[in-house]
């Protein structure tokens, strides 16, 4: 399985499919925005560097962020 080390920008889908590889990408991102949304300290470390949920591409700190608190895929 790829890892995200180092980290870089990535599309939301794509980061998705990585914790969810066996689902549609769509479904991925769904799964994946769902345990985003659990998580409040993570929304509220990715709103501090400027996610407002509706951008498609990542930055390396936002995938930084997601992996610190979900783990890694």
């Amino acid at each position: 399985m790829p890892t995200l080390r180092p980290y870089t920008s990535m599309s939301r889908t794509c980061l998705a499919q990585l914790y969810c590889p066996d689902v549609t990408p769509r479904h991925a991102w769904r799964t994946l925005k769902a345990w985003m949304d659990r998580c409040r300290p993570l929304i509220a470390r990715l709103r501090s560097l400027g996610y407002d949920g509706r951008q498609r591409i990542l930055s390396p700190a936002m995938v930084a962020a997601i992996a610190e608190y979900l783990g890694e895929p």
